[in-house]
């Protein structure tokens, strides 16, 4: 099914148009059919006499409703601009041409309607003129029919053409990713809240569980139609109207999209080059108004390069949202200001940093992402997002799921990007430029530190995290890259690999004063009031043995009072902490601090009382 488009000035003909060619009138509003104007979204359908399925969706062709216009022609395959013959081009006709060719719609047939008002010269006049006026836009080469609604001229030749058009057109694509870009929401008595769309890129099926997006709204797929018809499944490109149940009238509205639970996502800002029309000027933060799918937003151009945008040109911009709308990587755009369209292009890039205006890495990175492969926009995606999941680069771009992972694994075999993995069940992929600047951000974080604490070996782990600002499940997946040359990493620190703790000539003096003194203490050591770096530094170069409350040993000693007590431990299994002290000539306090430490390192085990001797203990005892 492939879904046509009018495009055109008020008045001209478009609806009665589409009943012509599908004997359905599209005008469903009692003021549209009133005043004579198209206000609303209107349809119809017919079957080719290829057997082929259209949809023809009829626009709002005055100034007023352009806006409605916009909302109908982001699922469209193909257009048909109408002109009337007796009044030929105007605004809206010009207009809603150059807004086909922002959103990349250039197939269409070109038609004149109410031809029985006019001369055979005049409309050889009028054609000469259109063709001028198209010459270097997609329509330039677009068949013309001349018809009339009211004599039924023309009519069967612009079906012919017609069927010509869709046969040529490209089969709406599937990638599995379904969204329907609602345009409009209506209750049906003994069904509920009902909404219409384009379906792109997926299927919806009856029982779905399905998302409305922005708002993270679900409800269930009660019913599905087609062209008046119950179906069960709605294939891509096609108008399907939607039956929700658990979800009200007012918790959705135009603009919003729906899609398979979780497949969504909705931006507040988005990066995306733009090309203006005519002779429009746009300076940098003009608060403007977005349209894209159905949606109709306000927001602000922020200009990635110059301080005004000139006529025509094309450059990059970041667009920032009043509200979170619902959009893809590769959507189209058109930005508005009051009765007039200004421009519009494609979204590059979603929810982005804010980005340094003029940065030439930035704008490579979006002319790439605007030009580029698969794996180029997974990167431009990635560097935006990162760490991220592949299933939030899945979620951020319109590309098929198998695309993508195809694109990520070369992608890794290129060594671009890394698979982290954070857990049995998740990883993380990020790039190798961001590793390698958090890894050079860790090296002089390292550097500083052992410049203010010059007798520590390194960093402790956490601190090195929380200085990073890293998340802990992505620092601890960081750490294997960090185990370098130039960094090691252990069960509690990260050092550099040619770093040595140093000591000044008072520390040296300092810490002889410390070890003779413990040494001369023996099991008896003296309670030292010392430096705590010293004694930390002391310890890690297994100098001494801090026990805790204020009980320090020898390394040397610590291990001969180890010694002692397992060996007597060995032979009588049990010890009470008095038997401890008088083995080794102590005090209780001493005793105790002993019997702790050797808990802790589980070569003991306290049971009551007393300390029992463990399998730790007796290799301890073995091993000498």
């Amino acid at each position: 099914m492939f879904v046509i488009g009018t495009a055109g000035h008020v008045d001209h003909g478009k609806s009665a148009l589409i009943e012509a060619i599908t004997g359905i009138h599209p005008d469903r509003l009692i003021e549209e059919q009133t005043r004579g104007l198209t206000i609303e979204l209107g349809f119809g359908w017919t079957n080719l006499p290829s057997g082929i399925e259209v949809s023809l969706i009829d626009v709002p062709g005055h100034v007023r409703f352009v806006r409605h216009m916009l909302s109908g022609v982001g699922g469209i395959d193909a257009a048909l601009l109408v002109v009337a013959a007796d009044e030929g081009i105007m605004p809206q006709t010009t207009e809603h041409m150059n807004i086909l060719n922002l959103l990349g719609i250039t197939k269409g047939i070109v038609v004149f309607t109410k031809c029985d008002l006019v001369d055979e010269d005049w409309l050889n006049l009028l054609k000469e003129d259109f063709e001028d006026t198209v010459m270097g836009t997609p329509l330039q080469n677009a068949p013309i029919v001349f018809t009339s609604t009211i004599t039924g001229s023309g009519i069967s030749e612009l079906i012919t053409e017609l069927d010509e058009l869709v046969s040529e057109l490209d089969v709406p694509r599937n990638i599995n990713k379904s969204r329907l870009p609602i345009d409009r929401v209506f209750t049906m008595i003994g069904f509920g809240t009902v909404v219409t769309g384009t379906l792109l890129d997926g299927h919806l099926e009856i029982g779905d569980l399905v998302e409305i997006s922005p708002t993270g709204k679900t409800a269930r797929i009660r019913g599905l139609q087609a062209h008046g018809k119950e179906i069960e499944i709605a294939n891509p490109g096609s108008r399907v109207a939607v039956n929700l149940s658990g979800l009200q009238i007012d918790e959705i509205s135009r603009g919003h999209v729906l899609g398979l639970q979780g497949s969504l996502t909705s931006a507040r800002s988005f990066d995306a080059s733009i090309n203006l029309i005519n002779d429009e000027v746009i300076k940098h933060n003009l608060k403007v108004h977005v349209h894209v799918g159905s949606a109709e937003i306000q927001g602000r151009i922020r200009l990635l390069e110059p301080n005004s945008m000139q006529p025509r040109d094309q450059t990059f911009v970041q667009i920032l949202l009043s509200e979170p709308i619902s959009i893809s990587e590769g959507d189209l755009y058109v930005v508005r200001i009051s009765d007039r369209t200004l421009g519009g292009g494609k979204v590059l890039s979603i929810n982005p940093p804010r980005h340094k205006r003029s940065d030439t890495a930035v704008l490579d990175l979006l002319s790439q992402q605007l030009t580029g492969t698969v794996e180029t926009r997974i990167l431009g995606v990635l560097e935006q997002i990162q760490p991220a999941t592949q299933s939030q680069i899945t979620s951020a771009l319109t590309e098929s799921i198998e695309s993508i992972d195809d694109g990520v694994e070369k992608l890794i075999s290129g060594e671009q990007i890394v698979r982290l993995q954070t857990s049995e069940q998740t990883s993380l992929l990020i790039t190798n430029i961001l590793i390698t600047r958090i890894r050079t951000q860790a090296k002089q974080i390292i550097d500083a530190y052992n410049q203010q604490w010059h007798l520590r070996f390194g960093i402790p782990k956490e601190e090195l995290r929380a200085t990073l600002k890293l998340d802990s499940r992505l620092f601890s997946a960081l750490l294997d890259t960090f185990q370098t040359d130039l960094v090691d990493v252990n069960e509690d620190i990260v050092a550099l690999k040619n770093w040595t703790p140093q000591l000044n000539q008072n520390n040296q003096a300092e810490a002889k004063e410390i070890i003779d003194s413990l040494h001369q203490g023996k099991f008896f050591p003296p309670r030292l009031d010392s430096n705590t770096e010293l004694f930390g530094y002391l310890e890690r170069m297994a100098e001494i043995k801090d026990l805790g409350d204020g009980v320090a040993f020898t390394q040397a000693h610590y291990l001969a009072a180890a010694r002692l007590t397992l060996e007597q431990l060995n032979i009588e299994q049990n010890l009470s902490l008095g038997e401890i002290r008088d083995l080794i000539n102590t005090n209780r306090r001493i005793a105790q601090a002993l019997g702790e430490t050797m808990d802790k390192e589980g070569l003991t085990q306290r049971v009551g009382d007393e300390r029992r001797i463990t399998e730790a203990g007796k290799l301890f005892l073995k091993n000498g």
